[in-house]
């Protein structure tokens, strides 16, 4: 009977821990595709687990469990989809960028469009935005363009800043 119990906490512990190592990283993935604000309320759900983890530890371990699994449920699904969607983006961004470079290089200038590109994955394109910089922008040059893109919100993005700067990211 001591045997059985043992391997039931040690089951426990080990299920509850993954959990929570998964919602802390996924909590950590959200700054990049959610921004800092949302990131911070996954934190704070993720802090939520002190609850369960009390239930456990009076003895409510099927409870406990029930609620660690279920604040799992709510930050780890939809931050894997949207970690996955961020590795696919910068990927396509990469492309982007390179192929915007190939184009300056023969023609002298950044294209004004995307038009000639083919999206390695089509179903990206409506989070991509590029744009020349505005004249009225005081540091802009002549040939001064912004490649961006957006995972979860669109107040979060990436960009590359394409003739004077390099990569970038605002968080909200």
């Amino acid at each position: 009977m001591n045997k059985k119990i043992g391997l039931e906490n040690f089951c426990l512990a080990v299920v509850v821990s993954l959990f929570l190592i998964a919602e802390f990283f996924c909590a950590k993935l959200a700054y990049e595709t959610l921004g800092a604000i949302d990131s911070s309320l996954y934190f704070l759900l993720m802090a939520l687990n002190i609850v369960p983890l009390l239930l456990i530890f009076l003895g409510k371990k099927y409870v406990g469990m029930f609620v660690v699994i279920s604040i799992g449920l709510a930050i780890i699904p939809y931050q894997l989809y949207l970690g996955n969607r961020l590795l696919l983006q910068k990927e396509e961004a990469a492309n982007i960028a390179v192929y915007l470079y190939e184009q300056k290089l023969a023609t002298g200038q950044f294209p004004v469009d995307l038009n000639g590109y083919t999206f390695t994955h089509p179903n990206l394109k409506s989070f991509f935005n590029y744009y020349k910089i505005s004249e009225g922008y005081s540091e802009a040059k002549s040939d001064e363009y912004i490649l961006s893109y957006f995972t979860g919100t669109r107040s979060t993005s990436h960009f590359i800043q394409l003739g004077s700067g390099g990569w970038g990211y605002y968080p909200d």
